[in-house]
């Protein structure tokens, strides 16, 4: 019954006036790395070896970043499987705003801004809200 899945996204503008390392590309390196040899010392330049080394340690920080964004997904669509499987079956929830536990059918199960949420009596609840499954 995966028909109740849902996914909902939503973006958020950055109102920095920089981008997050996150988001440092092989372009920025480039420019970092010809601001670099523009205020080099000449009389003290710098070795080839040291930018064969600069730009390894580059690439590999940005395989480990791809990797990383890579794991987070993986994990969010297992999440979200094992979710789908609550569908149908009675669950009882205990919401983190403190009210009273809540026992009831998963109606849907609904991906929203990253966080896996089962809904239940018509009301969203997060997967970390789950106490029991009947």
């Amino acid at each position: 019954m995966v028909a109740g899945i849902t996914s909902s996204t939503s973006s958020t503008e950055q109102t920095l006036g920089f981008e997050p390392a996150a988001q440092v590309g092989s372009q920025d390196f480039l420019r970092l790395l010809t601001v670099q040899l523009r205020y080099q010392n000449p009389l003290e330049p710098m070795k080839e070896t040291e930018f064969v080394s600069q730009l390894a340690q580059f690439s590999q920080l940005e395989a480990q970043r791809d990797t990383s964004a890579l794991m987070r997904q993986l994990l969010q669509l297992q999440t979200l499987q094992e979710a789908a499987g609550l569908l149908g079956r009675t669950v009882v929830i205990k919401p983190l705003d403190g009210d009273a536990p809540v026992q009831g059918t998963v109606e849907r199960v609904k991906l929203v801004e990253g966080d896996v949420r089962l809904v239940v009596g018509g009301r969203d609840y997060s997967l970390y809200e789950l106490v029991e499954v009947a």
